[in-house]
Parts: C-alpha cells; sequence; structure tokens
C-alpha cells in the first residue's frame, strides 16, 4: 500500500485525507466560547509544562512506571546497539556459542526467512534487501547498514562497519520505551482555543489553547480501540509489516503496538481520550455533499467523550448511565444533515436506544434487504481486497483477533415510536476497533446519528406509503 515519501509529503495520503474531513466536520466558532481547533503531527511531550512540578522528566521519575505497566524485567540491561528512536533495530549482535564463538550480525526483523538469519548470508538476497530497503526508507541510517551488507568484500570489512557505525551497548526496555515516548508525536490532537477572538492588542493572559483529545492513524498494524485496550488484526496489518510472501513481521508490529499503546496511556493518565484507527476507516459512505467517512464516526465520539469529561456534571452521580449515554448519542456523527438527526428524531418520536449484542451471521444476512444503501468506496480498497482474498480474511478474522465474539458483537438498537407512523427500530454493530479509549462502555453510542438516519428514511417510506395508499 502507497506509503509517506517524508522528503516530499509532510502526510500520507491517507493521513492527509482523514484529517482534511476531520476539519470539515468541526463545530464552527460561536463568540465568547472557546473554539474546537485542530492541530496535527503534535509531539507527546508538548502536553507537559516546563515548570518542574509538571515537567516531561518529573513524570517520568513519578508517574510513568505505573502508567505503563513497567515491571522490574523491564529494568533489567541488555545487549543491543546504538539506533535511532523510532524504529525496532535492522539487526543485533547473536550470542557467542560452542559452535560459533564469535558474534555474528543477525537480522531482528522480518519473516522466518530474514530474523535470526546472519546478514553475511542474505548479503546477494535482492528480493530480501530491496523489502528491506522498503521497511526502512524513513531511517536515513539503515542506508549505512545496506551500504555496509551489500558492497563489503568479506564478511569481516562488512562487521568492522557494523561496529563503527553501530556500537554496542547496554539498554533497558523502560530506556528504550523512554525515548521512543520523547520522540513520538500524536498524529492529531484537537484542541480548545479560548483566545481566538481576543483583539490582537490585547496584552492580557487570557487565551490559552489545550488538548482535549487525541488520535492516530495506523495503516501498518491496522490497530485499534476495542473495550478501552489496544488491539491489532492481521487483516488490517499493512505491506511495509509483511515480506514479499505476505508473512507479517511480528516482532516490527509488536513493536509498534507498543509504541502506540504508551501513547495511549499517557494521555488517558492525563485525562484526554484517544482512538486509532485503521486504514478501513478511511471508508466512505455514499456520494456527493452526503457522503462521509467511517473515521467521522469514530473521531465525534472521541470529541464527545471529552465534552462528557468537561461536562459540569460528570462527577454528579446523579447524571445516570443511560442518560449520559443520551447525551453523547446526541453528539455523536450525524450523517443525514440537520433535518435527519437523532435530535430531530426525538422532536418527532420517543425514542430509546439500549446496547445489544448483534449476531455477525444474521447482521451480514441482513444486509442485502437494508433500507439504508449507499455506494461504498475505499482509498487504495484494491490493495485492502487483494490481500483479504489472498490470505482469506473475512470479517470473521477480525472480529476474532480483536478478542470479540463474532456471534455476539456489541451494538445499539435505536427504537423510535412515532405518533402516526407507529414504532419502528434499527440494530447497527459497533464499527469494530473506533472505540475510544476513555469510557469505552459507551461506544456502542457511536452508531446513534446513523441509526437516527436511518429510522428517518424508514418514517419516511412509511409516510410515503401511507400517502400512497390515501390516493388510491
Amino acid at each position: 500500500m502507497p506509503e509517506r515519501n517524508r522528503s516530499e509529503n509532510i502526510l500520507s495520503q491517507e493521513e492527509a485525507k482523514m484529517y482534511h474531513r476531520l476539519a470539515r466536520i468541526l463545530p464552527p466558532p460561536i463568540l465568547g466560547q472557546p473554539m474546537a481547533s485542530l492541530l496535527t503531527t503534535i509531539p507527546l511531550t508538548s502536553v507537559f509544562s516546563n515548570e518542574p512540578a509538571n515537567s516531561w522528566k518529573d513524570y517520568i521519575q513519578n508517574n510513568l512506571r505505573d502508567v505503563i505497566k513497567l515491571d522490574d524485567s523491564d529494568f533489567v540491561p541488555r545487549g543491543t546497539i546504538a539506533w535511532p528512536a523510532g524504529s525496532i533495530p535492522i539487526f543485533q549482535w547473536s550470542e557467542p556459542t560452542a559452535e560459533n564463538p564469535r558474534s555474528e550480525p543477525i537480522f531482528n526483523c522480518g519473516g522466518p526467512y530474514t530474523r535470526g538469519r546472519t546478514v553475511w548470508s542474505k548479503r546477494n538476497n535482492d528480493r530480501n534487501t530491496n523489502w528491506l530497503r522498503r521497511a526502512y526508507r524513513n531511517v536515513p541510517e539503515a542506508e549505512i547498514f545496506f551500504d555496509a551488507m551489500t558492497n563489503s568484500s568479506t564478511k569481516e570489512e562488512m562487521n568492522g562497519i557494523l561496529n563503527a557505525n553501530f556500537p554496542r551497548m547496554q539498554s533497558t526496555p523502560f530506556d528504550d520505551r523512554v525515548k521512543n515516548l520523547y520522540s513520538t508525536s500524536i498524529d492529531v490532537v484537537m484542541t480548545l482555543d479560548s483566545g481566538w477572538d481576543t483583539p490582537l492588542e490585547h496584552t492580557g493572559s487570557h487565551g490559552n489553547i489545550v488538548p482535549i483529545w487525541g488520535g492516530e492513524y495506523d495503516g501498518l498494524t491496522g490497530a485499534g480501540m476495542v473495550e478501552g485496550e489496544l488491539r491489532c488484526t492481521e487483516a488490517y496489518v499493512g505491506e511495509l509489516l509483511r515480506d514479499d510472501s505476505g508473512n507479517i513481521d511480528a516482532e516490527r508490529v509488536s513493536y509498534r503496538m507498543q509504541k502506540i499503546d504508551d501513547k495511549i496511556r499517557v494521555y488517558r493518565d492525563l485525562g484526554l481520550p484517544m482512538v486509532v484507527l485503521p486504514h478501513p476507516a478511511l471508508t466512505v459512505i455514499g456520494t456527493g455533499p452526503n457522503a462521509y467517512m467511517m473515521s467521522d464516526i469514530a473521531f465525534s465520539h472521541c470529541h464527545s467523550v471529552s465534552m462528557m469529561l468537561r461536562h459540569p456534571r460528570y462527577n454528579d452521580e446523579t447524571w445516570d448511565h443511560y442518560n449520559r449515554a443520551m447525551d453523547l448519542a446526541t453528539r455523536s456523527f450525524q450523517p443525514g444533515g440537520p433535518n435527519y438527526t437523532l435530535a430531530s428524531l426525538r422532536m418527532q418520536s420517543s425514542v430509546t436506544i439500549e446496547e445489544i449484542r448483534i449476531n455477525l451471521d444474521t447482521f451480514l444476512e441482513s444486509l442485502d434487504l437494508e433500507d439504508y444503501n449507499a455506494p461504498i468506496s475505499l482509498l487504495h480498497g484494491e490493495y485492502v481486497m487483494d490481500r483479504f482474498n489472498t490470505h482469506g480474511y473475512n470479517q470473521y478474522t477480525i472480529a476474532n483477533d480483536m478478542g470479540l465474539d463474532p456471534h455476539s458483537l456489541p451494538g445499539l438498537r435505536m427504537t423510535a415510536e412515532h405518533s402516526t407512523l407507529g414504532v419502528a427500530f434499527v440494530d447497527v454493530p459497533t464499527p469494530i476497533g473506533y472505540g475510544c479509549s476513555m469510557h469505552h462502555e459507551y461506544d456502542y453510542v457511536m452508531m446513534a446519528g446513523v441509526a437516527a438516519a436511518m429510522l428517518h428514511y424508514r418514517f419516511s417510506l412509511l409516510q410515503n406509503h401511507m400517502f400512497g395508499n390515501s390516493e388510491e
């Protein structure tokens, strides 16, 4: 699948499309109220101040161990090489054995035909080298490695170059994770700007920009949030984490998952919810002005959760689960326009929502009979379809990998009782992996806006049918 070229594009085509869309669905600013403002590629440490009591250094010393769930083994030194943060080292030195008392550089990544093999033994394998170049093309230091591997005349010459440029060192898993967190960024951060309408000549202290939630697009591991936890499915793992035969580089997937999970845990500890979306979140439903992207649903829900966290009644025990759920449902993404929202449906009907369990078999069978049948498109969708066909992936693969029972998927039932048109309801499953890192017990309401649009459509069909009968 096409990926970013950092020398030409700040964002990949996929990320740019998603964030363009997110910027368009932001609520319009209102004078006197904070304005929602979108920032992209923001350093994780930017949420910490330079004040000693609130600094990143202080946070590492006093909070980080518990936040990212470290144990004693994470502080045990181990042999590694000097390698830039953000990617797993492409090679490591083997442990000396009785048969081979001298350490050899061996691959630290790749599928079963690469990982653990000596670098020297694969030096003439152009297919393997080309794949590794694609996988590490955003790591400038990797070019030194490739030059040593492909141009050295002897093993000793290659080992000397690698030793000189990637010296051996001792490091702990804790050191590596801190280094990654310090150098990493959040793909998109939603903020509230309280000073957007302040006159330019104003010199007071009014006008802060505070983060309220974060979002990540991960087309590499196919990770997503399920029940408040980061999980991934092999069906969504991108091409750069597979070898040419389609085998998944499990070590690099695990490494990247750890990086993302640590970011989520830090943000959650600071009271900032996050959403992590795989490539299918770029799926577009419909065409023209009424088209929407699946990421709209997840981003809107995460925004709603952040608003609930800031709500004056958040700590009010009388604000019960159902009323909180209905408040989040009203704030959910409304794809049908102003006349087809949940709010307008509630003005016409008595509406109730409830969390249900949906059998995937039953749901897939019902799709052909569904009233709401809009065209669907996906950027680079041919890559995804080819991957599914080649490896035999399906919706059951995704559900099982994500730790869900395909016969009992979380979903929403919305029931509306109209005074003249009667009662109608719709059942919609929660998109797998689109959940929020905080208050996942409300994830089922993210589809409330979609469900409301479907009920509006059904009531319009009933109304047309009634008028048709009256004309006869």
